[in-house]
């Protein structure tokens, strides 16, 4: 009862099947319909106010938002879940004048997953490096997620920092060189990075 109407869209037959099938077996077909789309190819100015995008990684949710801007811009809203390279995807909405303004964090089957509200915010023209520019912290972990102190963002946290100090034993009981040196010292800045936030959360 969230919305009176749905569009679904894939670039695959398969899953629009799927979906259609879902759609009748709920009784939902004056409601929710499906269309064959390449991102947002098919989709036509105007036809919704909210644009959701999920299940795929970062980088290709960026090509979806950037290949028809006019198209993208029309949305009053965007629900974006990336699945990797969320940091700089952070720097991606931040780049195109979008400003992020609530952010979720769920565990399911014991996989994280990071859900982005994004409106339109900065006009590009105003946009500078002062205005855009989130600390690392929050370009990695979502600055409203730590404003939050959301407890699923705690407990990836945890684990993150758990694997990461399993990674670093791994890497000091190996044969020096200067690639393991490297790696070792990066490893070491991601847990810093890891501790000051967590020490954030914390306080």
């Amino acid at each position: 009862g969230i919305s009176p109407r749905a569009l679904a869209m894939d670039i695959n037959r398969g899953p629009l099947l799927q979906a259609d099938k879902n759609i009748r077996l709920e009784g939902q077909e004056d409601r929710i319909s499906t269309r064959l789309s390449d991102g947002l190819k098919e989709y036509r100015e105007g036809e919704s106010q909210t644009l959701i995008i999920a299940g795929m990684g970062g980088p290709l949710i960026q090509d979806i938002l950037s290949f028809d801007q006019a198209k993208t811009d029309s949305f009053e809203e965007l629900i974006l879940s990336p699945q990797s390279e969320i940091d700089k995807f952070r720097i991606f909405l931040c780049e195109k004048g979008y400003e992020i303004v609530d952010e979720d964090m769920v565990l399911e089957d014991d996989k994280f997953y990071v859900v982005i509200k994004a409106t339109k915010g900065l006009n590009r023209s105003d946009i500078n490096d002062d205005k855009v520019m989130l600390t690392k912290s929050e370009l990695c972990f979502g600055p409203l997620l730590i404003c939050k102190k959301h407890p699923v963002l705690v407990e990836f946290l945890k684990r993150e920092e758990k694997k990461k100090e399993n990674v670093l034993c791994k890497l000091r009981e190996s044969k020096t060189t200067p690639a393991i040196e490297e790696r070792i010292r990066m490893v070491m800045d991601e847990l810093s990075l890891i501790h000051s936030t967590m020490e954030n959360l914390n306080s």
